[in-house]
């Protein structure tokens, strides 16, 4: 058997007196992290929220805007294709003022009022319906097909000339406005603000303002013109013995 030489003990007597590593963290170096950790998460959470609330409110608006201008295309449509009656269009205002001077909608939407949705929802009247919505009533809009509304809007528009030639003659020309709010469920009834939300970055309720006032995600305001036996507006306007038409 070989014995170890002095060389080697002696390694192994230094190698085991040497001081043993730390085995930990102290308490101040604990709480020196600690503070550290909480100063970085206090920093960068605030950008964060900035920016999730943008991206969320740019994204309501961005639907907002969509459903206001499918509400404007689908009435041109009507309008262009001929053969409408009253019925055909939204409410009237009942006058030809402008229709940004128009009030906002009073009444709360319920589930009798008018559904848009994607889909067809069991128990819901589908948007559009067989006869004008009120201007001051609002019809909800289901961009999801889940039935439920994340969106309100207000369709209306004025008078407009008519042409001869039936009992109730429908208008060739006018102007229609459509208003798109945020729907939010088993939220009391706010009231309705006709100035459009601007999008500054923050928060998700920037459309809403004091005592819980909303202001429309989207304002859409256009002119319809029947195009009628390929005559323009002016000729029509020529026709009724109007040389303009103010509407």
């Amino acid at each position: 058997m070989r014995h170890p030489t002095p060389l080697t003990l002696s390694l192994l007597r230094t190698l085991g007196s040497s001081p043993a590593p730390d085995q930990g963290l102290t308490l101040i170096e604990c709480l020196v992290a600690i503070i550290i950790i909480t100063i970085t998460v206090l920093a960068i959470t605030p950008p964060i929220l900035l920016a999730t609330a943008t991206r969320v409110q740019s994204r309501r608006t961005e639907q907002a805007n969509q459903i206001a201008q499918a509400e404007i295309d689908r009435i041109r449509s009507v309008v262009e294709r001929g053969g409408y009656t009253i019925n055909d269009l939204p409410g009237s205002t009942g006058n030809n003022n402008p229709l940004v001077n128009v009030a906002a909608a009073t009444t709360p939407p319920s589930t009798a009022t008018p559904l848009q949705s994607p889909v067809d929802c069991p128990g819901a009247t589908r948007y559009p319906t067989a006869t004008p919505i009120p201007v001051n009533s609002l019809i909800r809009v289901d961009v999801d097909g889940d039935c439920m509304p994340e969106y309100m809007m207000q369709v209306f528009r004025n008078n407009g000339p008519t042409l001869p030639g039936t009992p109730t003659p429908p208008p060739v020309a006018f102007n229609v406005g459509v208003r798109v709010y945020a729907h939010i469920p088993n939220e009391p009834f706010p009231t309705l603000l006709t100035t459009r939300a601007s999008l500054v970055a923050g928060t998700t309720a920037r459309d809403r303002q004091a005592n819980n006032a909303r202001q429309p995600l989207a304002a859409l305001y256009s002119t319809m013109a029947r195009n009628d036996q390929n005559r323009s507006l002016g000729q029509i306007c020529n026709q009724l013995g109007r040389g303009t038409c103010n509407f």
